[in-house]
């Protein structure tokens, strides 16, 4: 399976285990898992950065949602995002009732 990231596709086990960062640099997480189908509605599993789990009080073991659609491509091994943390933040509270 391959996923649209930015103007290139990537098979999706390429993408395992990659940093995540959002569109101002700030590292977001790391993906672990995916579910979906191929394509842009693929939808990936983000364990999001210790840093970030202590400041919202979540778990570290929690994996969030992160849509294929959010993905502009990827450097370095290193995948980048259009959204930045705080929309972040709004889509998982509001679409997927996490509380932080």
């Amino acid at each position: 399976m391959a996923v649209p990231c930015g103007h290139n596709k990537y098979p999706t086990d390429e993408l395992m285990e990659k940093p995540v960062y959002d569109r101002y640099n700030s590292r977001i997480g790391t993906i672990y898992s995916w579910v979906g189908q191929e394509g842009p509605h693929m939808t990936y599993g983000l364990c999001l950065d210790p840093y970030l789990c202590d400041q919202w009080k979540v778990p570290y073991n929690r994996l969030l949602p992160l849509d294929a659609n959010y993905f502009t491509g990827m450097k370095n091994e290193t995948v980048y995002l259009d959204k930045a943390l705080h929309e972040l933040r709004e889509y998982w509270t509001q679409y997927h009732q996490y509380q932080y």
